[in-house]
């Protein structure tokens, strides 16, 4: 029930390397009004590296431009990341983000960690 709402605005953002157009990866930013979660909040989705791109700060730049999207429009972001994927949630830790809950969802091999970070008033 944590993800019911109604969807207000998707943006989706990709890292290429410019001198050649080389995806490196991708998140996608999505505003909810949520009902559960007290009001307009954010979701950061599908954050992905290609794996040869892995560990070079790409996935830190994609999420903290992600965040600056959010600005303005709502105050807290989530995202959810398997527990059993520590480099990822090490990374989202590094960025501010805290593990707000541990939960099971259907069709989902282990826990899942659903993780918030609060945006500043200006990026």
């Amino acid at each position: 029930p944590f993800r019911e709402g109604n969807l207000l605005c998707c943006n989706s953002y990709y890292a290429c390397l410019s001198a050649v157009g080389e995806h490196i990866g991708h998140v996608d930013c999505l505003v909810v009004d949520s009902p559960v979660l007290g009001g307009t909040v954010g979701w950061l989705f599908m954050v992905y590296v290609v794996p040869a791109h892995r560990g070079r700060g790409w996935g830190k730049a994609l999420v903290r431009q992600a965040l600056r999207t959010f600005v303005g429009s709502c105050r807290t972001v989530y995202l959810t990341v398997l527990d059993d994927n520590p480099r990822a949630k090490q990374m989202y830790i590094s960025v501010g983000f805290d593990v707000v809950n541990r939960i099971s969802l259907p069709g989902v091999d282990g826990t899942v960690n659903v993780m918030a970070i609060e945006v500043p008033e200006e990026a």
